[in-house]
C-alpha cells in the first residue's frame, strides 16, 4: 500500500489491524463510514477493497479552528480520484448523520458489509449514529467505532469512549465484540459482529 496523501487521523497501527484482521477477511462489497474529514480513513477503505465495492462517506464539512474548512474541501478533492484508480464506486453525502433526510439518503444504500463511525463525539450524536445505522448493517457485517479508549475527561470533549463503556456494561452490543486499543486513554477501536 503507498503512503496515504492525507493527514490519518487514527493510529495507523489499529486502523491497519483493523483492516487486516477485519476489513479485508469480510470482503465488504458496501461500505459506509461515518466522518470522513480529510479522508484518511476512507483512503484505507478504498485501498483495501475489492473492485466494485461501494463505499458512502457520509460526514458535515467543519469549519473550525482545529478543522478549516478549505482545507478539508482540498483533501476531498482527491477522493474521485482514489475511488477511479482502485476500481470502486465512492458516494458522498453531505450532511449530519443525525439528520432524518440524511439518513434516509444512507438508507438506499443499505445494507451494508462494514460501517466505520468516526463522527460526532459527543454521547448524543455517537448514540444515534449506533440506533440509525446499525439497523443497516447485514447480518454477519462489521460496525467499528473510533475513539472508545478516550476518556471521560479529555481536551477534546470527546465521549465516545464514556457511550462504549457504557454500551458494554448493559450488553447492547452483543457478545461478538473486539477492541484494539494500542494507547489506552487515547483512540482505540471498537468492533461488534453483527
Amino acid at each position: 500500500m503507498t503512503d496515504c496523501p492525507v493527514e490519518i487521523l487514527q493510529d495507523e497501527i489499529e486502523i491497519d489491524n483493523l483492516i487486516r484482521n477485519f476489513y479485508i477477511p469480510l470482503k465488504p462489497r458496501q461500505v459506509l463510514e461515518i466522518g470522513s474529514l480529510y479522508g484518511g480513513s476512507l483512503w484505507k477503505w478504498i485501498q483495501s477493497s475489492e473492485k466494485g465495492t461501494r463505499i458512502v462517506s457520509l460526514d458535515k464539512i467543519p469549519n473550525n479552528e482545529l478543522h478549516k474548512m478549505e482545507d478539508v474541501l482540498e483533501a476531498r478533492r482527491l477522493w474521485d480520484s482514489w475511488a477511479n484508480l482502485a476500481g470502486v464506486q465512492l458516494q458522498k453525502i453531505t450532511g449530519d448523520s443525525n439528520n432524518y433526510e440524511v439518513r434516509e439518503w444512507v438508507q438506499m444504500s443499505a445494507p451494508f458489509d462494514f460501517i466505520f463511525v468516526d463522527g460526532g463525539h459527543d454521547l448524543k450524536t455517537v448514540n444515534n449514529d449506533w440506533n440509525l445505522y446499525y439497523p443497516m448493517l447485514k447480518s454477519g457485517g462489521v460496525i467499528a467505532f473510533h475513539d472508545i479508549s478516550a476518556l471521560d475527561v479529555n481536551e477534546y470533549n470527546i465521549e465516545v469512549g464514556t457511550w462504549w463503556r457504557q454500551g458494554k456494561e448493559i450488553g447492547i452490543f452483543g457478545d461478538d465484540v473486539t477492541e484494539i486499543i494500542r494507547k489506552p486513554g487515547k483512540w482505540g477501536i471498537g468492533i461488534i459482529r453483527k
